[in-house]
């Protein structure tokens, strides 16, 4: 498909929104008792692209590298670098690459003993966010943008993402984590799908990202996408992502993004509400 920002600057606003994360981190764990020698958090910029280095726990969610070789190609020393960084905690790096990547990258990263052992697919939707309408919720749900958040407002958003995520096999704590970090972002909205009775049954976010384009042009990113199981298959993903939409189009924002699976669950959701298939991504780990 086409759009209206060049798949560099989509991937430049990954990299902001992986920034973003490590920051979030870095707010949630001030101050650590005793200071360890080799910060374990890092934010580190090839260019272009850029990596963020949390602890072993996390897995690659929070210790990965995005927008690698999307303009110029990826050199043995950068990858090198970014082997060492990685080295320090015990892992090597998690590589999301984009197949629109200089093509020298995937000779490297094969030559080095990495392999592929997953894709992404980024789903974008542009030209007919002005043009949308009917962007209600689903029947007999209320989804609503939590304004200010309360804490207990934040620990139910928590509690809801985990419960839609258990089933992954992702440990609850890192769950339960990437949800606490979406509730300091600055720049993410969180929304929440209740049913008739006000039970929370989905929780979902939208971050606002920068694309470094001209004249601080800015997208949506919807991540987080949460149902509670007993609540799959009834409209709950959808209404969450007609809200947010509704909220993109409230903001003037012309491009929103999200990443998943193709042709899972999600990316058939997304489909159902305009989204389309920009391009794909593979994720790299050490063999």
């Amino acid at each position: 498909m086409t759009t209206s920002i060049p798949i560099p600057l989509l991937e430049q606003s990954e990299c902001t929104h992986l920034a973003q994360q490590a920051h979030a981190l870095i707010t949630l764990t001030k101050n650590p008792t005793p200071p360890n020698p080799t910060p374990p958090i890092l934010i580190h910029e090839p260019p272009p692209g850029l990596a963020i280095r949390t602890t072993p726990s996390n897995e690659g969610k929070l210790n990965c590298a995005v927008g690698l070789a999307i303009s110029t190609p990826l050199t043995s020393h950068a990858l090198t670098t970014l082997e060492h960084l990685y080295a320090e905690i015990g892992l090597y790096p998690e590589i999301h690459l984009s197949e629109t990547a200089h093509p020298s990258a995937k000779s490297l990263l094969q030559e080095r003993g990495y392999r592929v052992v997953g894709e992404v697919g980024v789903y974008l939707l542009s030209s007919a966010l002005s043009s949308l309408s009917g962007l209600g919720d689903g029947e007999g749900l209320e989804v609503t943008e939590l304004v200010n958040p309360t804490a207990e407002e934040k620990e139910e958003f928590v509690a809801a993402s985990v419960a839609g995520f258990r089933d992954t096999g992702r440990k609850e704590d890192l769950l339960a984590l990437l949800a606490r970090l979406a509730t300091v972002r600055a720049d993410t909205g969180l929304f929440v799908a209740r049913e008739a009775g006000g039970e929370v049954v989905g929780c979902a976010a939208l971050g606002v990202l920068e694309t470094g384009g001209g004249e601080g042009e800015k997208i949506g990113h919807l991540y987080l996408d949460s149902t509670v199981p007993g609540y799959r298959g009834k409209g709950v993903h959808g209404a969450l992502i007609r809200a947010r939409l509704n909220r993109c189009r409230e903001l003037g924002l012309k491009v929103v993004t999200l990443a998943t699976g193709v042709g899972g669950g999600s990316a058939r959701n997304a489909e159902r509400e305009g989204f389309e298939l920009g391009y794909r991504k593979d994720v790299w780990v050490y063999n």
